[in-house]
């Protein structure tokens, strides 16, 4: 995203409306309730937007930078080409999100709560979602990147086609139906059958 943006001011931010083409610098936005406001070829930098809560919120185009998203609760997300960098977002709350080409990269999503949600082709790098719940998400064709995955919630999640091989995934919850078409590496595959209950032995033994 360009960063000739015009700086934009957001602080008397209001709901049902949009806000187009701009960049956010250090804006405090923590704890504010909004419904449907919608953010386009938007560039946030090291704004709060900590325990906000907007409702059914649409992002379009949007580059989120360094910024404090912790506990923020944005239920019927619509999300599309949107990326979070370096962001802080432990316990972040997108019940029933519908995201297409969304990035999170270096992101803190412990405890983050996605779940009913379609992020299909979603990517995460390097991202912590330990103790994560995704429960009945759509990840299908998700990519995890060097991220922890422990104790995350994948019950009744779609993983067909998710990358999970080069992440950890500790006593990750999640069952055979769950795992259906996802992509692991052989210690992986080994683990995962142990939490299973199965016993790999070699011939003979």
């Amino acid at each position: 995203m360009a960063r000739s943006l015009p700086l934009l001011s957001v602080q008397d931010l209001t709901g049902h409306e949009e806000y187009v083409h701009g960049k956010v610098v250090d804006a405090d936005l923590g704890r504010r309730q909004l419904d449907f406001v919608a953010f386009k070829e938007i560039l946030f930098v090291g704004s709060d937007l900590s325990q906000t809560r907007f409702e059914a919120p649409r992002l379009d185009t949007v580059r989120l930078e360094n910024c404090d998203l912790a506990n923020a609760e944005w239920p019927r997300l619509v999300a599309h080409r949107v990326e979070f960098v370096g962001c802080r977002m432990d316990g972040f709350t997108i019940p029933e999100a519908y995201a297409r080409d969304v990035h999170f990269e270096e992101c803190s999503l412990r405890f983050a709560r996605i779940r009913f949600a379609t992020l299909k082709s979603a990517r995460f790098d390097r991202c912590d979602l330990s103790g994560a719940d995704l429960q009945a998400t759509d990840l299908t064709g998700a990519r995890f990147a060097r991220c922890k995955l422990d104790e995350v919630e994948f019950s009744q999640a779609v993983l067909s086609g998710a990358d999970l091989r080069t992440s950890t995934i500790e006593r990750m919850r999640v069952g055979i139906t769950e795992l259906h078409g996802a992509i692991v590496d052989p210690f992986q595959a080994s683990y995962l059958a142990g939490l299973m209950g199965l016993v790999i032995k070699n011939d003979g033994e």
